[in-house]
């Protein structure tokens, strides 16, 4: 068996196949460039002077990538742009006469009542259409680009009676004329430089960072058809069924144009329409789908049709969310309820009265600490922090000391092993580890537990002590309205990385009970396990895996390490006007919230939009109640109100909105700021000056342009003498001759972003500050946090980030990089501890898959069929002789024969007397001898996939009980373990035997099922119900 690491890392290896297009370099700088030349190369391509149709056939015959990106450029601009002039909007006003024209050339040329003479299909090419509309448009004399429009008008008209848009073709006349009449471009897409280049990089299997509103829709559709015109399927994984289906809809007639397929594949949809979606060259979906339906396929028998066609390439928006922070949620189908009620509400009871016992302890160390008894005692802080990591005390006493959780975690380790550690022990109930944010049991602890529950070793005390660590972990890890919400469905998830709401995720193995449970619900059983499959199991399945983000380098060694795939970056093609100012640390809460006001209600004043970006709901509430205590409008958006998220979003870029959100406003949000939005903030500071006609006022802006317009803007009155000043600084003086002290101001303009939390991952930051200054929007971005907070509170740099407020501001951008980059190892860690396991549960998953292809494929049965005989015959007798000494030979006899005469129909009284030995091997010649018999009753072939269904349907029935077993076996290893790598260790080794234990129960069980066929092929006295696929389930590993 591989190690888990050796597991991961051929799992990786498996994504990283050879491009259709050719090797990928070594250099990701190589790479660029080559990404680069390639664009060049299409853009230096002219295919204007091709129709429609010679354009697809010009597309199937391209054999070089820059050509076939040329020609997929040049249908997209005519597709989504010169075909919007048959929209007939207000937009394009100036193209109405053509339409008025052309309905008058269809009008006297009757095509209506000619139209049954022409019985080509594309009647618009036959010479007889071509004469009749060159008359009638002679008719109506017209000449050059206005005959070019108007013909293409009447055939498109004309055509689409009897054919879809994206079926017609038009010739080139048709779109010059178009583009040199178009002079305000709007009826141009032609897509950008970037968006070519990122296409090439897509087809070579790379993680392309491309900012937000720079096209990544675009980039994919190039790089799908280029694929297409290889021959190759795609899939391009979007984050929701709404981008899914809007992005296939709205991109159709690009694709169908070239002669390409293309479907949606999305949750409403019954297994024939997602199987023809399949069959379609390119498929839009998301990871949920594809998933699921490659589990299903997975569980499916002869003669059940496959859904899905095989899985070439994929290309996935938002991949580092997708690819990472979901990488540790496997994709589960889960089946019949497993869960024992009374074992819950036992451990429940036991864990309650634990942790009233450990709070008792946790006081009396404040006591002691607040009374000065021990201020000075590093192991009484550092045991503290141990078992209370959120405690207010500690964090007092170590903010004036000066004290960070690294300094802490290093006393915890300093004293293992000394009285100490010892005194810990005994004194507390358990201890938490913020670091992998973990809780384990102390000695105390367990002894309590084990008074409680009983140390008998049974199946139910293991599942009673189980369920009780899971309480642990719910009481003491997961915070409400943070981790989860609760509302009318219950306890649901919080994506950490986004802020949404996750109603289809729910965590296992008695998590999610624990919650529910622990928020006074009725517990929601778990279910058994059918099928799953993890993120990077999935991408596994493809030949080639490319994807983009706005925010990726941050994660580029996680995409190496877990995927293979390198990233890349894109310069926009707009440079940035997003004015990044340095963070505010404030000494507490208190000093942070009346910054965070004073801030927002400068800003509101001259109008301009404000987007405060919290970590939680229950931040999120307070900085609403903060601004509404002080009479400030905002509008609220968190996972508890989402349902007015598109409103919000949408009022988000008005003059004067302010807005506070949790990590739902940042990821995938596209706030739009109002054409008139800068002009408006201008005259709102120009009215601010003017209402002080006697005051000096010195305005420090953004960036210099912002200076200049507001200068520009100030210049329009004669009552104030204006300059501009250093780099960006406006200085105005009233024309009176009254001197009044100098008022200091802010401008900007655009959009403004405010961070009140400093979040553990920099890549979330920077999606929040991504919402300003989008395109090249002027916008900014600030951070105003506290130093009390998480995850500044407890970190190195705590002590240096205090000093560097009060001496070198300078410093703390700095430092504030150093405790993302912290933060980011520990999460790395967290994720690492999780991957050690997993990736064992993986490999065992998709080796049990392809053991279960090759099974269909095999007549492995018949070769075999022995060896399973006897094994069944050896463990069934075994299994009855082990109450003999207490039942006596006669009954254990009974028993035998009652059960194989009514389960398999086998007579075995004449065995009546033969001891366990004999009686195993009489047993499995008679059945061998009754197999033979119900084989010769069907056809060779018949009998041998009759079998095979018999032996995968047994694996099925026992697949979930093994992934459960592993869970079980997983947790004992990583609670009973002296170290993390000893815990993996004997995990493996376990998981290892458990893995032969399953194939050999496999072989033995599948003998009664072999037994009970008749000659119609099915099951005598069949007892067992069918396997009932229950839900799919996004689970989150508990």
């Amino acid at each position: 068996m591989q190690t888990a690491h050796e597991s991961m890392k051929a799992l990786a290896n498996t994504i990283r196949k050879s491009s259709v297009f050719g090797l990928l370099s070594s250099s990701d700088n190589r790479s660029l460039k080559w990404a680069e030349k390639c664009a060049d190369r299409a853009i230096s391509h002219d295919f204007s002077r091709l129709s429609d149709r010679q354009l697809r056939n010009e597309f199937y015959a391209s054999n070089e990538l820059a050509r076939t990106l040329s020609i997929a450029s040049t249908t997209i601009n005519r597709r989504l742009g010169a075909w919007q002039i048959f929209e007939m909007s207000a937009e394009f006003e100036d193209f109405a006469r053509f339409h008025d024209i052309a309905d008058q050339v269809i009008e006297t040329a009757h095509f209506s009542d000619s139209i049954k003479y022409f019985t080509e299909p594309d009647f618009s090419d036959t010479p007889a259409f071509e004469e009749m509309l060159g008359r009638s448009l002679d008719d109506n004399g017209l000449t050059g680009q206005y005959r070019a429009i108007v013909r293409g008008l009447v055939i498109a008209a004309e055509r689409r009676k009897t054919a879809l848009p994206e079926h017609i073709s038009l010739s080139a006349d048709f779109y010059k004329a178009i583009a040199e009449l178009d002079e305000r471009h709007n009826l141009k897409f032609t897509p950008t430089r970037q968006q070519v280049i990122v296409a090439a990089l897509l087809t070579r299997g790379i993680i392309v960072e491309m900012d937000a509103g720079e096209g990544k829709t675009i980039s994919t559709v190039l790089a799908a058809l280029a694929y297409a015109a290889q021959g190759s399927r795609v899939h391009v994984l979007t984050s929701n069924d709404y981008l899914a289906q809007r992005d296939a809809e709205w991109l159709e007639p690009v694709y169908e144009s070239l002669g390409v397929s293309v479907a949606p594949v999305i949750s409403p949809m019954d297994e024939d329409e997602r199987r023809m979606a399949y069959a379609r060259t390119v498929v839009y979906s998301t990871v949920r789908e594809v998933g699921f339906d490659f589990l299903k396929d997975n569980l499916k028998l002869p003669p059940d049709k496959l859904i899905q066609f095989g899985i070439e390439n994929a290309i996935v928006d938002e991949a580092d969310h997708v690819l990472i922070d979901q990488h540790r949620t496997p994709l589960i189908i889960s089946g019949n309820e497993t869960a024992d009620i009374a074992t819950v509400e036992k451990s429940h009871g036991v864990i309650r009265q634990l942790l009233d016992l450990h709070s008792r302890q946790v006081a009396q160390a404040e006591q002691e600490l607040n009374s000065d008894a021990c201020p000075d005692d590093d192991a009484e802080l550092a045991m503290l922090y141990a078992a209370n990591p959120d405690n207010d005390t500690l964090k007092r006493i170590t903010t004036q000391r000066g004290d960070s959780r690294q300094r802490l975690l290093t006393e915890l380790a300093d004293i293992e092993d000394t009285a100490s550690a010892r005194d810990f022990e005994n004194r507390y109930y358990y201890r938490v580890d913020s670091h992998t944010r973990t809780v384990r049991l102390t000695e105390r602890g367990e002894a309590c537990i084990d008074a409680s529950l009983g140390t008998a070793n049974s199946d139910r005390r293991w599942a009673a002590h189980s369920q009780a660590h899971q309480f642990l972990r719910a009481y003491t890890l997961f915070t409400r309205d943070v981790d989860y919400i609760v509302d009318d469905d219950g306890v649901v998830l919080v994506d950490p990385f986004n802020g949404r709401l996750l109603p289809d995720n729910r965590y296992l193995h008695g998590l999610q009970i624990a919650l529910e449970a622990k928020e006074g619900l009725p517990p929601t059983p778990d279910a058994e396990t059918l099928a799953q499959i993890t993120i990077p199991g999935l991408m596994g399945r493809y030949q080639q895996v490319s994807g983009l983000s706005g925010t990726a380098i941050e994660a580029q060694d996680d995409f190496l390490r877990d995927y293979g795939l390198p990233v890349v970056r894109i310069e926009p093609s707009e440079p940035s006007q997003r004015t990044e100012f340095p963070p505010e640390i404030h000494n507490n809460t208190e000093a942070q919230h009346s910054a965070i006001l004073a801030e927002v209600e400068h800003w509101h004043s001259l109008g301009r939009p404000v987007l405060i970006g919290t970590t939680s709901v229950v931040e999120s509430e307070d900085i609403s109640s903060l601004l509404r205590d002080n009479d400030v409008p905002h509008n609220l958006l968190n996972a508890v109100n989402s349902e007015r998220e598109a409103q919000i979003i949408r009022d988000a870029g008005e003059f004067g909105a302010v807005t506070v959100a949790t990590n739902m406003a940042g990821r995938g949000t596209d706030i739009l700021l109002k054409p008139d939005l800068n002009q408006r903030i201008l005259r709102a500071a120009k009215s601010m000056v003017s209402n002080q006609p006697r005051s000096n006022f010195s305005i420090d802006c953004a960036t210099s342009a912002e200076a200049s317009l507001l200068a520009h803007e100030l210049d329009t009155s004669d009552k104030f003498e204006i300059s501009l000043t250093g780099v960006a600084t406006v200085e105005v003086k009233p024309m009176c001759s009254y001197l009044a002290p100098e008022n200091k101001r802010s401008f900007g303009l655009g959009l403004c972003v405010i961070g009140v939390s400093l979040n553990g991952s920099s890549r979330i930051d920077r999606q929040l500050k991504g919402r300003a200054g989008r395109q090249g929007a002027f916008g900014a971005s600030k951070l105003i946090v506290s130093s009390q907070d998480d995850p500044i509170a407890f970190s190195r740099q705590a002590n240096s980030i205090r000093s560097a407020n009060a001496t070198n501001t300078r410093r703390v951008p700095i430092l504030v990089q150093s405790i993302q980059s912290e933060s980011d190892a520990d999460e790395r860690w967290r994720s690492a501890l999780s991957r050690d396991y997993s990736s064992v549960v993986e490999t065992q998953t998709l080796s049990f898959y392809h053991w279960r292809r090759e099974l269909l494929a095999s007549n492995v049965w018949r070769q075999s069929r022995s060896d399973s005989v006897v094994s069944w015959a050896i463990e069934f007798i075994s299994s009855e002789f082990d109450s003999i000494s207490e039942t006596g030979y006669e009954t254990v006899f009974d028993q035998i024969q009652s059960q194989l005469w009514t389960n398999i129909g086998i007579d075995c009284e004449w065995m009546y007397g033969l001891g366990k030995t004999e009686l195993s091997a009489q047993l499995a010649a008679t059945v061998l001898d009754a197999v033979d018999d119900i084989s010769r009753q069907f056809e060779y072939e018949e009998f041998d996939q009759l079998a095979r269904n018999a032996q995968v349907e047994t694996a099925d029935k026992l697949w979930p009980q093994h992934l459960n077993h592993l869970q079980d076996v997983a947790l004992s290893c990583a609670i009973a373990g002296p170290t993390h790598r000893a815990a993996v260790g004997e995990f493996i080794e376990q998981a290892h035997s458990s893995f032969q234990a399953f194939l050999d129960d496999v072989n033995r069980e599948v003998v009664p099922s072999i037994l009970a066929l008749d000659t119609a092929g099915e099951r005598r006295n069949q007892t067992e119900q069918p396997i009932v696929i229950g839900n799919e389930i996004l689970s989150v590993l508990a």
